[in-house]
């Protein structure tokens, strides 16, 4: 795993155990941020001492991807014909390593259309503080501890809404029961990380209705 971890072209962290540790343990080499001289990020070894050349024997066990909290929650309600009723999903307490910002800031290919923190946010000047690496550095960025970020998240994970109609609209129609309905999915999601959705997994979010009538 240390062998792939030090390839140039694997920017992102790779799985490794170790007894006593979450199988889902984060790990990177930590990262005392881009020198404000020189635009290149400083890594700091094991040892405490600090360098520009990237070691993956440095790694470090930065963040879990298990949430420590995960849950559901949800509420219904009726009135006069009307009824709602909405699903709520969150988790807290777990980190995520941002591949969103590698991905299309660090290591974006400039020759094509890119993520405007590529010319906003990354190191430009000498003296200059920024989060992000300047044009000039050579290697591509390998998993670190800049991009380990806590995730907290709630998600509206679904919403359903009805109208039932009044007897007196169907009563004629021999029906027993007439229902317009409404159906939401991934309705929205507050995270404290802003990063992309669906670039493993297919994401939508789904509006669908339903006429139901009971004869």
């Amino acid at each position: 795993m240390l062998k792939l971890a030090e390839s140039t072209s694997q920017s992102a962290p790779v799985l490794m155990y170790q007894d006593g540790l979450s199988m889902n343990t984060i790990w990177a080499v930590q990262s005392a941020g881009i020198d404000p001289q020189t635009g290149l990020e400083v890594y700091i070894k094991k040892d405490g001492t600090q360098t520009y050349d990237y070691d993956a024997s440095d790694m470090i066990a930065a963040g879990d991807a298990t949430p420590k909290y995960r849950g559901n929650a949800g509420f219904t309600a009726e009135y006069k014909g009307f009824g709602l009723t909405a699903t709520l999903t969150y988790l807290a307490g777990g980190q995520m390593y941002n591949s969103t910002l590698v991905d299309r800031v660090e290591n974006a290919d400039i020759q094509y259309n890119v993520d405007r923190r590529v010319l906003t946010g990354r190191w430009k000047e000498p003296g200059q503080i920024t989060q992000y690496k300047g044009f000039d550095a050579t290697t591509k960025t390998r998993a670190t501890t800049r991009f380990v970020q806590d995730r907290n998240e709630l998600s509206l994970s679904s919403i359903s809404a009805y109208y039932e109609f009044p007897r007196s609209i169907y009563s004629r129609l021999a029906m027993q029961r007439l229902r317009f309905a409404v159906y939401l999915n991934n309705v929205a999601t507050f995270s404290s990380i802003k990063a992309e959705r669906g670039t493993s997994y297919p994401f939508a979010r789904t509006l669908s209705f339903a006429l139901t009538a009971t004869f």
